[in-house]
């Protein structure tokens, strides 16, 4: 009987020294937990959504002149270019923005999907400039933006629309921070 009541000692010993252990881990991950959630509130404020949308702007303005020059260049509009200028918008809305909140991921997206139609204009601006023999800017005074919308409407294929959902998915998702929690971890 002696010996039973010192196992049981023993069991409730190592049970509450147990509990004392999974206290103290609740202690420490409440204060974790704290950290964290002023590291992520620092993180915020360092937002910064002008300078992340006019970063975005720039990149797809930089992409829709590189997809002009290769469209024109090599007589074929490569979709590759939507995918390219997707990343760009997004990288640089993410660099500069360093957003963390939907706004930033829709800016990307929408801002993406304009690099990629001023692509297509631009192009078409090429092409007439090539084809009257004329430099790019001396062709804006011959082109009647009107029938811009028509014309790239003719030029349009249905191929266009997976470059520009693709191109938009990436302005979107690349345009966040990542932030790793512990909790994440």
């Amino acid at each position: 009987m002696e010996e039973n009541q010192n196992e049981q000692t023993v069991d409730n010993g190592n049970e509450l020294q147990g509990q004392v252990t999974e206290i103290q881990s609740v202690e420490e991950t409440q204060e974790t937990s704290a950290v964290t959630t002023i590291d992520l509130e620092a993180l915020q404020q360092e937002q910064n959504y002008l300078m992340g949308t006019l970063g975005a702007l720039g990149a797809a303005l930089v992409g829709a002149i590189l997809w002009a020059v290769v469209t024109v260049a090599t007589e074929h509009q490569i979709g590759y270019m939507a995918l390219a200028i997707g990343l760009m918008v997004g990288f640089a809305n993410r660099f500069l923005g360093k957003g963390m909140e939907l706004k930033f991921g829709i800016t990307g997206a929408l801002l993406a999907l304009v690099g990629c139609v001023l692509g297509n204009v631009f192009s078409l601006i090429g092409f007439v400039a090539q084809e009257l023999g004329v430099g790019y800017f001396d062709a804006l005074s011959f082109i009647d933006f009107g029938l811009i919308p028509d014309a790239m409407m003719e030029a349009f294929s249905p191929i266009d629309l997976l470059f520009y959902g693709i191109a938009m998915y990436e302005g979107f998702k690349f345009s966040f921070r990542v932030v790793e929690t512990e909790e994440n971890a």
